[in-house]
């Protein structure tokens, strides 16, 4: 969208939370399309303590006020374009009524994909009476959960795509070296298949092993029971910029998911030049991963199928390692931060 120079959006932000690849959007709106801005979020995430780097008076802890505060805050801010992340808030319902009520464009977020349960058929219906009430628009992460947004009753051109963008420029490392290092880097939590992994990865034998070593990089309720071995290394969380040590070294990424609404961390690390294994339950794939070109797909929750894609990459030799890695790459550039920002001022046209 072509935008005069001397005219300034503002755009209000409510989210749940404020991770860092978000924040790299919000700031890409903020020193390249010159907008004004004001975030609101909900919470920290404990296991994600990602550093914020957004002026702090443009930042608002929501619990700090009142529904009637944020509204009056809000108001007097006066946006053309307001995000909203999901629709589980009530406060931030209300808020939103109020706002599209005075003219605002309402956004919504979408990372649930669709998946075709009983509950989300009735929710579905619910939805479909609710939304013209909130939203003008609705930004989904992938195309399951554009199929979702489609079956709320999104006609296609109120539904944006590519929710979730990583920090292609910090994850752009320079890599000469495939090393037999395989990153896990998540929460340490039951979704994540990460028990299924490390049993997985300690039943190979040696020889299926080939040299390589895992290492786990996160927080979590299950990082007491994942502990150092000869062949596996646990790691505290790290901040995106911290990784890059790790990266630099690494041969392959893993991401063995029981339940993957999308994963912003795939773009990342196939943006590093990593060879991926995703589970088909890691909906990022589907943009970032094509099966046998820059890496594999296994069966979620079937060890056999990950055991599989493991010796697969680990029988690859550093060249093929790297040719991979290359086209990761390739895939992962294909979204970036200029077209997130373009997306969501295009709802002004």
């Amino acid at each position: 969208m072509h935008v005069e120079e001397t005219k300034v959006i503002k755009i209000l932000f409510l989210l749940n939370n404020l991770p860092g690849y978000f924040e790299g959007g919000i700031t890409h709106l903020l020193n390249v399309s010159k907008a004004e801005v004001l975030v609101c979020k909900e919470k920290d995430d404990s296991k994600a303590p990602f550093e914020n780097f957004i002026p702090q008076h443009l930042l608002l802890n929501k619990e700090d006020f009142c529904t009637e505060d944020l509204l009056n805050t809000f108001i007097s801010f006066n946006p053309k374009i307001c995000y909203v992340t999901g629709w589980k808030s009530k406060q931030y319902l209300k808020i939103v009524h109020k706002l599209k009520k005075s003219g605002v464009t309402i956004v919504s977020g979408l990372d649930n994909p669709w998946r075709g349960d009983f509950r989300q058929r009735v929710g579905m219906l619910l939805s479909q009476m609710l939304k013209n009430r909130y939203f003008d628009y609705i930004w989904v992460s992938g195309m399951s959960q554009y199929q979702f947004a489609k079956g709320l009753g999104f006609k296609k051109e109120r539904i944006l795509k590519n929710l979730y963008i990583a920090d292609t420029a910090n994850f752009s490392v320079s890599k000469d070296v495939y090393s037999k290092k395989i990153l896990f880097v998540g929460r340490l939590e039951k979704e994540k298949n990460i028990e299924l992994l490390v049993q997985c990865f300690g039943n190979l034998t040696e020889e299926e092993r080939n040299g390589w070593m895992l290492t786990i990089i996160g927080n979590g309720s299950l990082k007491q029971n994942i502990t150092d071995k000869p062949y596996i290394v646990v790691k505290s969380f790290m901040q995106p910029s911290e990784l890059q040590t790790e990266i630099v070294d690494a041969g392959a990424f893993i991401l063995p998911s029981r339940y993957e609404p999308w994963g912003v961390v795939v773009q990342e690390f196939a943006m590093a030049g990593l060879p991926l294994i995703l589970s088909d339950k890691v909906n990022a794939g589907e943009e970032y991963l094509i099966n046998g070109y820059n890496g594999y797909s296994f069966k979620y929750n079937n060890m056999d199928s990950l055991k599989k894609g493991m010796i697969k990459i680990f029988n690859s030799s550093e060249d093929q390692l790297k040719e991979m890695g290359m086209r990761s790459k390739k895939l992962a550039s294909r979204n970036d931060y200029e077209i997130w920002a373009n997306t969501l001022l295009s709802v002004l046209s």
